[in-house]
């Protein structure tokens, strides 16, 4: 995977949607900014093309986990919670890392997977991103995936009626954290260099 290049395009989406979050007018009738619900839906088509592309060629995946109350099998369940995905694999602790990012948390009405016949019932459903421990990255993997955590971040304060500027906010430094990683240095370890060098002259 060309990481440069997938930051590169990534910082661009990202820029292009923080240049049309601009804080609403006082008037609602001269309203022309664009609204959260355009921004919210722009940032999760970026952060669900992205994420399909680092899941085909990273090994990074979403885990689904349910917490119903009163599942009939919840003898079943064990020590843990059901859990679904949709890629046909076995998520184990000792292959894969899992993360604190969750692309969502809500209640929903469905099933307990715990068992093809329960019936259906309102609980709280949590994805969680995972990642495979043993694939070996030439970059910082857990820096990729707060980028992408920054981005759902941004998501969650595009609701309606929240400031605009907690968007600008977190996309902002996602962008920052993506310089890091085009940069030869990240802009601390620049700054750290060209300190000594100028305490020496």
């Amino acid at each position: 995977m060309n990481i440069f290049g997938f930051y590169v395009t990534l910082r661009k989406e990202i820029l292009e949607v923080i240049t049309g979050t601009d804080d609403a007018e006082g008037s609602l009738f001269w309203d022309d900014t664009t609204p959260n619900w355009i921004t919210k839906k722009k940032l999760e088509s970026i952060f669900k093309r992205n994420f399909e592309i680092i899941s085909k060629k990273l090994g990074v995946y979403i885990v689904t986990r349910h917490f119903p109350n009163d599942c009939e099998n919840e003898a079943k369940h064990g020590d843990g919670f059901p859990e679904t995905n949709k890629y046909g694999l076995e998520i184990t602790p000792d292959k894969y890392t899992w993360t604190n990012y969750h692309p969502r948390d809500e209640d929903d009405f469905c099933k307990c997977p715990c068992d093809l016949n329960n019936r259906l019932s309102y609980h709280r459903v949590m994805d969680t991103i995972v990642y495979e421990s043993s694939r070996e990255h030439n970059f910082d993997i857990e820096e990729l995936l707060g980028i992408l955590g920054d981005i759902l971040i941004a998501i969650d304060c595009s609701e309606d009626r929240r400031p605009r500027s907690a968007i600008r906010e977190n996309l902002l430094c996602a962008v920052i954290r993506i310089n890091d990683q085009l940069l030869p240095q990240s802009m601390e370890e620049y700054i750290k260099q060209n300190s000594i060098k100028s305490a020496q002259a």
